[in-house]
């Protein structure tokens, strides 16, 4: 008999789920993640996370529009007087970034950030 799912006393802390499938699934899980250049982890845990959003009623993150700057570009843009652009293609933004496992995402603009 399994036993009943628990809510964790330590939120900070990482835990180990498992997750039984058949090797056919796994097969194509594995194969999307490679195609995707991420692990496994991360594959699942973006999954699990955007589930999470679209019942919260949240749509999922888009692609990255840009990068963010590098120390060197801001230090360039900032001597000759000028605003880099954030990961949502404006100048100003109150970004919030999120890591879930190593991916980052911009909870404001609610873009994936490379």
């Amino acid at each position: 008999m399994a036993r009943k799912s628990e809510k964790t006393r330590f939120p900070n802390r990482w835990h180990v789920l498992s997750l039984r499938v058949k090797g056919h699934l796994k097969n194509q899980i594995v194969d999307y993640a490679r195609d995707k250049n991420i692990t496994v982890n991360e594959l699942i845990t973006f999954a699990v996370y955007e589930f999470i959003r679209l019942e919260k009623g949240i749509p999922s993150p888009g692609n990255a529009q840009y990068a963010l700057p590098t120390a060197q570009e801001e230090i360039a843009a900032y001597i000759r007087g000028e605003k880099l652009l954030e990961p949502c293609g404006q100048k100003d933004c109150t970004k919030k970034i999120i890591e879930i496992d190593s991916l980052k995402f911009c909870e404001t603009c609610n873009l994936r950030i490379d």
